[in-house]
């Protein structure tokens, strides 16, 4: 049924929110979203709105934004909690093409109808889980959208995000940065470095590397050709992200923040 039919949240975006609040209790919620407001409203096809009913002939609201940080805009401390929802929102998505590991079985949430979006990027069933260019009105760089599968045996699972896991490998890595290669960048703990070297790689002339955690081609060649001019890098080789480089990226982006 379509908009406003008196809609409730899908159970599965509940167990979502709060894990996020648990892990995140301090995150800012000024992108948060989830029963569709009145731009929503005027499009009845959003998951945003209620269109899709449960057994009882309730509409069911099927999307949710979660907001990536602190303000509007991304900053280093804005993007935690972005990273850490889309990492488990797009392993759980990969679980019924056999991507991931973190969960052993297919989520019943991210079944089919369910799909990510955040920093340009989407990622669905018909993508088979890859990330690919977002061309919407919306960006998604002040949050995370999940839209959860369509069959009511998915989008009221309880079952966990395992945000608390995400989370732990993401801070992990804030507190130290991994010698990364793209034979290792596959692994979730990397998958978050990643995210880190290609925002670092963004400060600079070009600013146009997805930020999506996986070290394909692009990425490796925009570390290959900074390494090329940074003398203070005696390691270079190719791809490899080492501490030297870490460091020099890092003091690159200074100048150009």
């Amino acid at each position: 049924m379509g908009w406003p039919n008196d809609p409730r949240p899908a159970k599965s975006l509940l167990v979502l929110n709060q894990e996020v609040n648990k892990e995140f209790p301090n995150r800012d919620h000024a992108s948060d979203g989830m029963i569709g407001d009145v731009r929503h409203q005027h499009e009845p096809t959003s998951d945003h709105n209620g269109w899709v009913s449960d057994d009882q002939g309730k509409g069911v609201v099927r999307a949710d934004d979660v907001d990536a940080g602190p303000g509007l805009n991304p900053n280093e401390s804005h993007d935690e909690t972005g990273d850490v929802v889309a990492e488990a929102a797009l392993a759980a998505l990969r679980t019924h093409f056999g991507l991931f590991k973190i969960f052993k079985t297919k989520h019943p949430a991210m079944g089919n109808g369910a799909y990510v979006i955040h920093e340009r990027q989407i990622a669905s069933h018909k993508t088979k889980g890859k990330l690919i260019p977002y061309s919407g009105v919306d960006p998604h760089t002040s949050h995370v959208h999940i839209s959860v599968a369509l069959a009511q045996s998915g989008y009221d699972s309880l079952r966990s995000w395992k945000i608390a896991e995400f989370a732990g490998h993401s801070a992990a890595v804030s507190k130290k940065l991994p010698n990364l290669n793209r034979l290792n960048s596959h692994k979730p703990r990397n998958r978050f470095a990643v995210r880190k070297l290609q925002r670092l790689l963004n400060y600079g002339p070009h600013k146009d590397i997805a930020v999506d955690g996986d070290y394909g081609p692009e990425t490796a060649a925009r570390v290959k050709e900074f390494k090329s001019i940074r003398p203070s890098i005696p390691n270079k080789s190719g791809w490899v992200v080492g501490q030297a480089t870490w460091a020099a990226l890092k003091e690159r982006k200074q100048r150009f923040t």
